[in-house]
């Protein structure tokens, strides 16, 4: 397996937080490089400017670092900022951004691979369960864990899981998959290993592990090479499931806050999770992608809105622990 070192390679396009190189063969290696490998502002931003000029020079992007994490999710810093300032619609666009960007990601022509490994989390997981395949080494913890700072997923993460759970049959295995999604979105959970990863929806059929970290860039440029250019991408046709599918998600969670696995604030959040999951108490109707990531955005900024998740942000940051209010 060929073994490849960033630091060995020169970046053919770069800004402050993010890098892109050449790995031969015609594939290329986005990296990032802010703190933490946070996506930041700037690491989309070179994300859609690499989509938009460098990839006519190639035939494929892998998507990975060689650093402590593939990435700890959004950059919590400006977040607290704008939550500080009042800036609602700020914290709305952020999202909607993150939306733009990583549905041109999923809907990209040639193929994109990403490769993670160790904490893949938040919005750097909310890019990998965009791109066409994923080669994850074994030790990788994936999570959508936003809720532990009073937000839920912003940037498709919630959309993704339900068109997931949509996709099932009708019946016990759509409300089992909804059940399931929603427990990982409320609760923080966080995959122990790959083959978790693979049981939560995060890694998916057709992805691979490696072994040794060391391997991860090269078995990931050798899968992005073997794959063809992507066809023109369709929307799932999917369908909210309504009042039935919401209520039974939201006695979830009060069974869970009952139990004292969730707090108070996380109902607010379970309850906004649950209406983008199942459309809210209505009749059952079909739902586009459009709809789902305009709803998730909207609820991502009424969080943000609310005291109680700056309460959350200002604890991780200042004493880096989650914060049960």
């Amino acid at each position: 397996m060929e073994q490849i070192r960033l630091t060995d390679l020169t970046p053919v396009a770069a800004n402050p937080e993010a890098a892109l190189y050449d790995l031969g063969d015609g594939i290329a290696c986005l990296e990032f490089r802010s703190k933490s490998n946070s996506v930041s502002k700037l690491v989309g931003e070179f994300i859609a400017e690499t989509l938009d000029r460098h990839m006519a020079s190639f035939d494929g992007l892998v998507i990975g670092n060689q650093s402590k994490n593939f990435s700890v999710g959004a950059d919590l810093a400006a977040l607290r900022v704008r939550c500080e300032q009042g800036d609602i619609e700020g914290v709305h666009e952020t999202s909607a951004r993150a939306h733009r960007t990583y549905t041109r990601v999923k809907a990209y022509g040639k193929p994109i691979v990403a490769a993670p490994y160790r904490n893949t989390l938040g919005g750097g997981l909310e890019l990998v369960l965009h791109c066409h395949r994923r080669v994850a080494h074994t030790q990788v913890w994936m999570g959508l864990v936003e809720a532990g700072v009073g937000l839920l997923p912003g940037g498709g993460g919630v959309k993704e899981t339900a068109l997931q759970a949509l996709g099932q049959p009708k019946g016990d295995a759509r409300s089992r998959a909804l059940l399931t999604g929603f427990d990982k979105l409320v609760c923080k959970r966080k995959s122990k290993d790959a083959a978790e990863a693979f049981q939560m929806g995060y890694l998916q059929d057709g992805d691979l592990v490696v072994d040794r970290l060391e391997d991860l860039l090269g078995r990931a440029k050798a899968v992005c090479r073997a794959m063809p250019p992507r066809a023109a991408y369709t929307e799932p046709q999917v369908e909210w499931p309504g009042a039935e599918a919401y209520h039974a998600l939201l006695a979830h969670t009060e069974a869970l806050i009952a139990q004292g696995a969730l707090s108070p604030y996380d109902r607010v959040i379970g309850d906004y999770i649950a209406q983008i999951l199942t459309g809210g108490s209505i009749s059952a109707r079909p739902v586009t992608e459009g709809e789902l990531m305009e709803a998730e955005a909207a609820f991502f900024g009424e969080l943000a809105r609310d005291g109680r998740t700056l309460e959350r942000i200002v604890h991780l940051l200042e004493h880096g622990s989650l914060l049960a209010n």
